[in-house]
Formats: structure tokens, C-alpha cells, sequence
């Protein structure tokens, strides 16, 4: 036992008992170490952060892509919009003036 575990161990000993104490030292060692063998699986290797990158590329050039799409979809419907609205105007002043020249 470390230091601290025999501190410890004294400690509880004085308490409860030669056994009791060893078996309470024995529990709260293996709380921590299942506590650090969670943390461990829970930690991003360099393996997963290389694939993560990887991941992040892929997805910025596919975004850069759609973007690029998503602009000219959108500056194709701006024109149309505006050839619409250029012949709509052109339709209503012919209307008006045939209606005035009657």
C-alpha cells in the first residue's frame, strides 16, 4: 500500500477494525479504478481525432460545393424573378395605353 492507503487504512482501522478497514480501502479502489478505466475508453485517441479531421475536410469541401450550388440556383431565380417582374411592367404599360387610345 502507498502512503496515503496505509494513512488511510490506519485511519478506517482505528474505527472500525482491522478487516472493515481493508475491505473499505479495497472498495474505494476499485471505485477509482473503474472511475479511470471509464475515462480511459472515454478519451479521443490521435487515431480518432486524424479520422475527425479527415471528416471535417470532407465535409467542408462538400459544403464549400453546396454553397457554390446554392449561389447560382439562387442568383438564376433573382434574374428570372426580375425578367418576370421586367415583362409584367412591359404588359401593363401596353394595357394602358390601349386603354387610353380607346
Amino acid at each position: 500500500m502507498a502512503t496515503l492507503e496505509l494513512k488511510a487504512y490506519e485511519i478506517f482501522k482505528s474505527k472500525l477494525g482491522a478487516e472493515e478497514a481493508e475491505i473499505v480501502i479495497d472498495y474505494i479502489e476499485n471505485k477509482v479504478e473503474k472511475s479511470v478505466e471509464h475515462n480511459i475508453k472515454s478519451l479521443a485517441t490521435k487515431e480518432d481525432v486524424s479520422k475527425l479531421r479527415e471528416e471535417m475536410t470532407v465535409t467542408k469541401a462538400e459544403l464549400k460545393i453546396e454553397i457554390a450550388n446554392g449561389k447560382s440556383d439562387l442568383l438564376r431565380a433573382v434574374y428570372v424573378v426580375g425578367l418576370v417582374q421586367f415583362l409584367a411592367i412591359v404588359g401593363s404599360v401596353i394595357a394602358i395605353i390601349n386603354f387610353l387610345a380607346k
